[in-house]
């Protein structure tokens, strides 16, 4: 027997740290799986409480679209989990523990209910009647090897005892932690971290670009990442225009270059394709008709009912145009103006909002040092990942979470399979 036993306040086969998405779907999968004893540690005062936040709280759990391209990191890796559970198995754990689904038309899929709460719930009541036990308000800050099984040492002096470990503490997203005691715990094991970043966050553009004349102007539209002089990324979706400068959709989803390269002090600009869907011809033609057609109206009114009215006024000032002249002032210079510029409607990012408002990290734990197949540290036998703690993370649409579901899964299949 061990001698510090009388010194624990509970022994468990699986430990699993982190009672987010990843966390307490690996608890149910291990119970699912096993009659082993299960526990999870969370350092908030309940658990899942960022599931609640997901989808504008209607909580998008996976997308229809699971093409690797939605991915950053190791397509190998990603290749193993989604191999082993993939979305079909993820929706019928979700089906066993009472929740129906609907994909609406982009493919994202949602709780029949719409409410987050749900996934919360099932999930929540799905470990409990499995006899998880759950220990909120208990952060683990201290792992130590203690022959052949892990001593987990909380903040509240609590001491745990477990065969198997599974580290699922999500990532600083949302957090005001600091990065050096995010990860204390695993630097202690010399677990190889890859510098974190924020990710699927809103960007900050210069003060001087006139983006706040356009606050809360969203608009769906080309997004193009410019990098040193050089186009680098395209995306189409919505953006929102704020009083420190740009979000939306399509703007989270380029955030990650755009952060990685700023992080690296290169030029970071956003070029924004106004006319998307049009041709040049097209928008020419359409150009020509106004100008006959509305000549003797001011300025402002040449982008009535086809682009958001402030946008396109901003966008004209941008040219140089003044706002009091009438339409059936332009040239055909003008025209060609306008023309070469609406798809490129430029601005300069400054910097971004920061892992407090960040809905990813990008980065964690290295997956050069864990196991493709089971999820298990190379070096660490008995300690496995999942979630968003691995250095794995995905757009924003129901991505990060598939991604959490899965490798939660095979974290706990794995090392339920280990006893």
């Amino acid at each position: 027997m061990y001698s510090y036993h009388n010194n624990i306040d509970g022994e468990f086969d699986i430990g699993i740290i982190g009672g987010g998405a990843s966390g307490i779907f690996s608890s149910i999968v291990a119970k699912d799986e096993s009659d082993l004893s299960v526990a999870v540690f969370e350092s908030e005062d309940r658990i899942l409480k960022k599931v609640l936040k997901t989808g504008n709280g209607k909580c998008n759990l996976t997308n229809k679209d699971l093409c690797l391209s939605n991915f950053y990191g190791n397509p190998l890796i990603l290749k193993s989990v989604f191999s082993k559970c993939p979305q079909s198995l993820t929706l019928n754990i979700f089906k066993n523990l009472g929740i129906r689904v609907v994909f609406d038309e982009n493919g994202k899929c949602f709780p029949a209910s719409y409410q987050a709460s749900s996934i919360v719930d099932g999930l929540r009541f799905g470990a409990s009647k499995r006899g998880v036990k759950i220990y909120a308000e208990t952060e683990i800050v201290k792992i130590e090897k203690k022959d052949e099984k892990f001593l987990l040492r909380a903040d509240n002096r609590y001491n745990f005892l477990c065969s198997k470990v599974i580290f699922s503490t999500g990532g600083l997203a949302g957090l005001k932690k600091k990065e050096e005691n995010f990860f204390r715990v695993l630097k202690d094991l010399n677990v190889n971290i890859i510098k974190p970043f924020p990710t699927l966050v809103q960007l900050r553009l210069v003060e001087t670009d006139p983006f706040k004349s356009m606050e809360g102007c969203k608009w769906e539209c080309g997004v193009i990442l410019n990098v040193d002089g050089k186009n680098t990324l395209v995306e189409n979706g919505e953006i929102l225009f704020t009083n420190y400068g740009i979000s939306g959709n399509a703007i989270l989803n380029i955030s990650r270059e755009a952060v990685k390269n700023l992080n690296e002090n290169k030029k970071v600009k956003i070029l924004i394709d106004l006319l998307p869907e049009m041709t040049d011809v097209e928008i020419k033609d359409e150009l020509t008709f106004r100008i006959k057609r509305f000549g003797d109206y001011d300025l402002e009114f040449l982008f009535n009912g086809w682009i958001n009215k402030r946008i396109g006024v901003i966008f004209l000032k941008s040219l140089g145009f003044n706002m009091n002249d009438k339409i059936n002032v332009l040239t055909e210079k003008d025209v060609e103006k306008i023309i070469n510029n609406i798809h490129s409607f430029t601005f300069t990012v400054a910097n971004h909002n920061g892992f407090l408002n960040a809905q990813v990290m990008a980065g964690g734990v290295s997956v050069d040092d864990v196991d493709f197949e089971t999820l298990q540290h190379k070096r660490i036998k008995g300690l496995y990942f999942a979630g968003e703690i691995l250095d794995i993370d995905g757009k924003s649409g129901g991505y990060n979470l598939q991604w959490a579901w899965s490798s939660g899964y095979v974290s706990a299949f794995y090392a339920v399979k280990s006893f």
